[in-house]
């Protein structure tokens, strides 16, 4: 889930992650609704209207400014923002990206604040999401607004008896407009945003934050296909957030599968209380049954989850040995050693010109890193591996809870006879 204030540069963030500008800027700073971006062969648009189940389905069409008419009727309310619902809650885009093609979803969402309805929209959904990103205007008084982001990250607070919404390690903070900060309060303002966000979101690390400019982010790949380096650290960040959010989501299914097993033990007991003697005999049995079946059932899900976690783990270090393979190369060797005059920095403290070595290298690598990304789609693939056994596993765990629950809810063969 993309969420954060109007025009703190989040459609500007999202087509630069998309890798082109499918939507245009000035649709996503004024959505009224859910937006789901997923792959589909063919893009169309399904669009929910309130009070109707079937949807609403359209062909989008391949030229930037007819898609935006299309679009415009199903997202964007133009008039009664602040005192009526817009007749849609939720719109599904099928597009084209590779991005996408591994099964995720990148849901943005109505600006944080703008009314309460738009936010109570976004607090609803955001506890169904496997990650979160947040983009903050840091050109804007700060960027944090505590009635706005402050009000938003409270609501995913649970109490402490009640399992949580969310795992806080599955989000990250983009400081956006970074570049309109002045350079003499920069760290002021830079710490004043991590102290804001840790008062509100649990065991925050500042790994989570990132400074950051889309506009010259997007510049620099539109112009020049560079991927600068404060977007190369995004990109990593966005790689780690992947792996943290299927584990959570995994831990998250557990404990939602152990409070059925706790509830389906209740209903048991309390069925066990309300029968007469004559049926003691065949309740006893059927309840010996499906203890079995549950307790059987529980070392699945937890088998499920440490493969789940093995697999995941496995194929981290694959992706680490292959990149390790790539970065000592013949290729990539030549590549390091070659420069062009121009490149190379010049200054006649030594100290310095080896710090602006370092870096220039340290740029380079990155950039190398980017391409061997781009060419063999090793985490795409991954990605798409680890959502099929996730969906896979998991659907087997809840039939099984879905034939015990039918099975605890069908009377007794005592009940049957009288």
């Amino acid at each position: 889930v993309v969420a954060g204030e109007t025009s703190a540069g989040k459609s500007t963030l999202l087509n630069l992650i998309l890798g082109e500008d499918l939507l245009p800027q000035s649709f996503l700073s004024s959505t009224s609704v859910i937006c789901e971006l997923k792959y589909g062969e063919r893009e169309k648009v399904l669009a929910y209207k309130w009070g109707v189940s079937e949807p609403e389905a359209e062909e989008l069409s391949s030229e930037k400014g007819a898609r935006l008419q299309q679009l415009t009727k199903y997202v964007h309310q133009t008039e009664g923002r602040d005192s009526k619902a817009h007749p849609y809650y939720r719109v599904e885009l099928f597009l084209t990206v590779p991005l996408l093609k591994g099964g995720i979803t990148i849901v943005d969402t109505p600006g944080v604040g703008e009314n309460e309805r738009l936010s109570n929209m976004v607090k609803a959904y955001l506890p169904t999401a496997f990650g979160f990103i947040y983009v903050i205007n840091s050109g804007n008084a700060g960027g944090v607004q505590l009635d706005r982001l402050g009000d938003l990250l409270l609501s995913l607070k649970t109490d402490a008896d009640k399992p949580a919404l969310f795992n806080p390690k599955s989000a990250i903070f983009v400081c956006n407009k970074w570049d309109l900060v002045p350079l003499d309060q920069a760290d002021e303002v830079w710490k004043d945003t991590v102290r804001k966000l840790k008062d509100f979101w649990v065991d925050l690390d500042e790994s989570q934050v990132f400074r950051f400019s889309v506009q010259r982010a997007s510049t620099a790949w539109k112009k020049a296909g560079y991927i600068t380096r404060d977007f190369a650290e995004l990109l990593n960040g966005l790689e780690r957030l992947l792996p943290i959010s299927l584990q959570s989501k995994v831990e998250l299914n557990y404990r939602w599968l152990s409070g059925i097993l706790q509830r389906s033990s209740f209903h048991l007991r309390v069925m066990l209380g309300n029968i007469i003697d004559s049926e003691l005999p065949a309740i006893k049995e059927k309840e010996k049954t499906i203890r079995e079946r549950l307790a059987k059932l529980q070392k699945m899900a937890s088998s499920t989850e440490s493969a789940v976690i093995n697999l995941l783990e496995e194929r981290i270090d694959q992706a680490v040995e292959d990149l390790r393979t790539y970065l000592t190369s013949e290729e990539v060797r030549g590549w390091l050693e070659i420069w062009d005059e121009d490149e190379l920095p010049d200054d006649g403290n030594w100290t310095v010109l080896e710090y602006k070595m370092k870096k220039l290298v340290e740029s380079r690598i990155g950039q190398l890193i980017s391409r061997w990304d781009q060419e063999r789609q090793s985490f795409n693939m991954f990605r798409t591996e680890m959502m099929a056994k996730f969906k896979a596993d998991f659907s087997m765990v809840e039939e099984d809870i879905r034939q015990i629950e039918r099975s605890m809810a069908a009377p007794s063969r005592t009940t049957q006879q009288q």
